[in-house]
């Protein structure tokens, strides 16, 4: 996800970033901040629900799994935002939400994840079709990562890439619901066919990897 406040035929992004600076340190304190708390929250989740039979295997198995999904599902997600809005000549930085942050590790407790870490800020003007674009880079990096985690788990039959799969379909999925501040609502309005198509093969994959 990524934020702007309005938008015409060209947008003028108004959030300014220390004057149209990026600050790198900044950033990398807030990437690492909401990845730490994403990693911990599947943490908890995955004790809650195996507490009773969980051994060093397992354990070690959820580790990489958080790991995985907070990489893919999250991170890079959010940098092809960043990369996409960047190279179309703005300044670009992830930003994270403390609130929502404190609420993900509630409701991990809880035995769900409700998460919205963060978002990245952008600066500068962009076109419709350039905004559809960054938009779309998002949900578009979920759904390659959950074709991939796909293709490695059904010759070889290891549950963590069909979970990693469907998570990134999810990802994918949710975040292209053409509803404000969600990626999909920019790319609803930038082309429709483009969001027909990939809300469409994220659905698919979704119920492929919740089905085999």
């Amino acid at each position: 996800m990524w934020d702007d406040r309005y938008s015409t035929n060209t947008y003028r992004v108004t959030y300014v970033i220390n004057n149209g600076k990026n600050n790198i340190r900044d950033e990398i304190k807030n990437i690492l901040i909401a990845s730490s708390v994403l990693f911990l929250d599947f943490i908890i989740i995955s004790y809650r629900y195996n507490s009773s039979y969980l051994n060093t295997n397992l354990y070690l198995g959820w580790i990489l799994f958080a790991g995985l999904a907070v990489l893919t599902g999250f991170f890079l997600h959010e940098m092809a935002h960043r990369y996409l809005a960047i190279k179309y000549g703005c300044d670009a930085e992830f930003r994270y939400y403390p609130l929502f942050l404190f609420i993900s590790i509630v409701t991990s407790f809880l035995g769900v994840i409700f998460a919205a870490p963060g978002a990245v800020y952008i600066s500068g003007y962009l076109t419709k079709k350039e905004n559809g674009k960054v938009s779309l880079a998002g949900p578009m990096t979920n759904l390659f990562f959950g074709v991939l985690f796909l293709a490695i788990a059904i010759p070889i039959h290891i549950y963590l890439f069909m979970a990693l799969a469907t998570l990134n379909s999810f990802f994918a999925l949710f975040n292209l619901v053409p509803i404000p501040p969600l990626d999909g609502s920019k790319v609803f309005s930038w082309n429709k066919a483009y969001w027909g198509i990939a809300i469409g093969v994220s659905a698919i994959l979704f119920l492929l990897t919740i089905t085999i």
